[in-house]
């Protein structure tokens, strides 16, 4: 017998409100993937600052373990 685990993805998030103001939104997740290309291990740093969700901010972006049903 062999044990099968489903496939799961470990994912984090910075996530960026737009509202009315897509085109600031956009500009701000440019500016965001710009600074992560050249220091990419901030990006729990960043998230904690920039992301509007209040949940996943406080872990830094953190989503946890999901698999392709979630």
């Amino acid at each position: 017998q062999r044990l099968v685990l489903p496939r799961r993805f470990r994912l984090s998030q910075i996530f960026i409100a737009h509202g009315d103001a897509k085109p600031a939104a956009l500009e701000k997740a440019k500016e965001l993937a710009a600074t992560l290309k050249n220091e990419p291990g901030e990006f729990a740093t960043l998230a904690r600052r920039n992301s509007n969700d209040a949940a996943s901010a406080a872990r830094g972006g953190e989503l946890g373990w999901l698999t392709p049903e979630n």
